[in-house]
């Protein structure tokens, strides 16, 4: 079983140090899994590599939306000058949404894999999976603390968050995911 270190983070630098340990964490995790193991569904549910390739379609746009010019987020999305919600406030939302029924959707769910379920591909996805969430921390440099918490972006099911809100969920979906399947393998 694994458990995924997370101290809510409050602060830029909180939230570069936590997401390189969720990358590091979860890719030891998912290169700890036996090929045949990575590939193949659990049960009904995902098979360990479709949740990294979830994954990385969901931390590619987070990078995107970093990258992008604020002005062009802010008219897109708004902006807010009431601050972000706590790390703990964004874990309840999520978790409510999931309790209430929340999947994945449209451009989030992983196609089906043609790959082998060979060491050589599981280690090239678990790869892609920490190059988009180190692009999200590169993607942190153009961010000060302020600005995290005015512009606004949206969660395809979450809605309209601040930037700080979706580096939270960020964070914690990763390790979501890791954990998720480690319980479901351990059952």
């Amino acid at each position: 079983m694994i458990q995924i270190a997370i101290d809510a983070p409050s602060s830029l630098t909180d939230l570069r140090r936590q997401l390189h340990s969720v990358a590091e964490q979860t890719a030891d995790y998912w290169s700890s899994l036996e090929p045949a193991m990575f590939f193949a569904p659990i049960g009904d549910a995902w098979s360990p590599a479709e949740n990294v390739r979830h994954l990385v379609q969901s931390n590619r746009p987070v990078t995107y939306g970093l990258r992008s010019p604020k002005l062009a987020l802010m008219l897109r999305f708004g902006f807010t000058f009431k601050g972000s919600r706590s790390y703990a406030q964004i874990l309840d939302v999520y978790r409510t949404a999931l309790s209430g029924g929340l999947k994945a959707f449209g451009r989030y769910l992983p196609r089906p894999m043609d790959a082998e379920a060979t060491e050589t591909t599981r280690d090239e996805l678990v790869a892609k999976n920490r190059v988009a969430i180190e692009g999200v921390v590169e993607g942190l440099d153009r961010w000060s603390e302020s600005s995290l918490d005015k512009v606004c972006v949206a969660h395809p099911a979450l809605g309209k968050m601040t930037v700080r809100e979706i580096l939270f969920f960020t964070l914690y979906h990763n390790a979501h995911h890791a954990e998720s399947v480690a319980r479901k393998l351990a059952s």
